[in-house]
């Protein structure tokens, strides 16, 4: 699933910025979402703005 992220967060090394469109795992996305560290994304983006991101 895709989240924006919405605070800073350094997920297995790679640093996020708020605004960001990143796939979280299943272990990981739980604890964030409940934190208010991220939010499901409205928009799904596609596979070269992931890359970008």
């Amino acid at each position: 699933m895709q989240y924006r992220v919405l605070t800073p967060i350094n997920h297995n090394g790679i640093l996020l910025s708020p605004g960001e469109l990143f796939c979280f795992d299943e272990k990981a996305a739980p604890a964030l979402l409940e934190s208010g560290a991220i939010e499901e994304a409205a928009k799904p983006f596609s596979d070269t703005e992931k890359l970008e991101a």
